[in-house]
């Protein structure tokens, strides 16, 4: 689900709080506050903290033996929180307050719920050598951005269907169950595509612009010294990589939600190249869904393109090639289409629905080259 450690801020020793090693302080003094991201929300139940096993420390005191007397463990969902909350105080929720602890490890538990931050808090300062955070169930969010498939030419797009099961266990290493009403939820979104990647890609030019090239050029660049964002802008050398943007000429945006399956797809017809992401959400820490399969509904597209323009029948080519029409005047109109045919899958079509906003009276149909009257079926 991530593929980094947490981020952490507050005393020194950061890296160390959650580094793994047990036989080292996070710092050479004592410490006061530790404030973790963990990125997304997650099922927490237990956090825990001692200081290291063997060491002296100040006075030739064990360093086992300077652990913080007092603690308060609290938890937030609130990013503002995590931001803003002065490090010499708590989040809103609090999870568990000490203010008289008298062994080593300190065990925090408290009933399972969702949390993104946890701040560990020593109002007497001491020594640990790592914070350790625990929790079972599943993540209440997740995201599945599936490989672009293929379609060989531009298609047209039918519809989406999917299979989606809802399971809940009775808790930690328990059996699960399918549980149609589970609280556990599934949305899907499509894009489609002309080319193999949606995203545009750009180098550093000698003049310091940007120009977009292929994602083997791309990724043959070297990145930006320091490779951080304000590098991206500034004090660019050329021919190192630019900025990465979506390619919104040949993509399109993702799609508004496909909430069940069955449905047509959203995502714009006549493109070779299509996209899913799906988001799983579940109200319960031991509720989940599984999408156990997916499939595209594709057919060849019936022509190449399609042209269709209108006209008053008297002024076939009007001045500025704008219509122009008398209001409460009737008006003869015809409405010229012309297909193109690139490729033999393109088996063309019969039938031709036109929708106007007002009752209209059809007076023929023409078709062929040149036009000759056709009776519709």
């Amino acid at each position: 689900m991530t593929d980094g450690s947490p981020y952490i801020y507050g005393a020194p020793g950061r890296r160390e709080a959650i580094d793994g090693d047990v036989s080292l302080p996070t710092y050479t003094g004592a410490i006061t506050n530790y404030s973790i991201d963990f990125g997304l929300l997650l099922p927490i139940n237990r956090v825990v903290f001692f200081p290291p096993a063997s060491g002296g420390g100040a006075q030739r005191a064990l360093i086992k033996d300077l652990y913080p007397r007092q603690y308060v463990v609290s938890g937030s969902l609130n990013e503002l929180e995590y931001l803003f909350t002065p490090k010499s105080t708590d989040f809103d929720d609090v999870l568990k307050r000490k203010l008289a602890q008298s062994e080593r490890v300190a065990d925090v538990r408290f009933p399972i719920q969702f949390l993104r931050f946890v701040r560990v808090r020593f109002p007497v300062p001491g020594f640990i050598a790592e914070i350790e955070v625990y929790g079972v169930g599943f993540a209440p969010q997740a995201r599945y951005v599936s490989q672009l498939f293929d379609m060989g030419a531009p298609v047209n797009f039918g519809r989406l269907h999917y299979v989606f099961e809802k399971y809940r266990t009775a808790g930690f290493g328990t059996e699960p169950e399918i549980a149609p009403d589970a609280p556990v939820h599934l949305v899907v979104e499509t894009r489609s595509g002309r080319d193999e990647t949606p995203m545009v890609h750009h180098i550093i030019t000698e003049l310091g612009t940007e120009r977009a090239v292929d994602l083997t050029t791309f990724n043959r660049a070297p990145a930006p010294t320091g490779g951080s964002c304000s590098s991206c802008t500034t004090g660019r050398a050329p021919g190192q990589r630019g900025s990465v943007q979506d390619d919104i000429a040949n993509w399109s945006f993702w799609s508004v939600p496909h909430l069940s399956t069955g449905e047509e797809i959203h995502a714009p017809d006549g493109r070779q190249f299509i996209q899913v992401q799906t988001f799983f959400t579940s109200k319960e820490v031991f509720a989940y869904g599984r999408l156990k399969s997916l499939s595209i509904e594709y057919s060849p597209l019936l022509a190449g393109t399609i042209l269709g323009e209108i006209a008053r029948a008297d002024e076939p080519q009007p001045a500025a090639g704008v219509v122009e029409v008398p209001i409460g005047v009737p008006v003869t109109l015809t409405y010229d289409m012309r297909a193109d045919f690139t490729s033999v899958s393109q088996v063309g079509f019969n039938a031709i629905r036109l929708v106007t906003p007002e009752a209209v009276d059809f007076q023929r149909f023409e078709m062929g080259d040149p036009l000759a009257v056709v009776e519709p079926d």
